[in-house]
């Protein structure tokens, strides 16, 4: 997804003022890098679903802190909530 960051979703999300956004599947976190700094500067909160996070998403995390949570389980577990 990350491919369409600048031409598809960040023009998306500017247009409807997303206030949250939730992401399903980190992979390696190249989309995930680009919605946390969107989130911080936009003043949003995006959530990241994936059942088997890693150290870099912790780190992405406390590097955008109060713009990004983790929910490391399975998506179906986390969108109830």
């Amino acid at each position: 997804m990350f491919q369409f960051w600048p031409s598809v979703v960040k023009p998306i999300l500017e247009a409807v003022d997303a206030r949250r956004v939730i992401e399903i599947g980190a992979d390696k976190g190249r989309h995930s890098r680009l919605l946390a700094a969107w989130a911080k500067a936009a003043g949003s909160q995006i959530d990241i679903v994936d059942p088997e996070l890693d150290a870099d998403m912790e780190r992405l995390r406390d590097r955008f802190a109060g713009a990004v949570a983790l929910h490391p389980r399975p998506s179906l577990e986390v969108l109830a909530d």
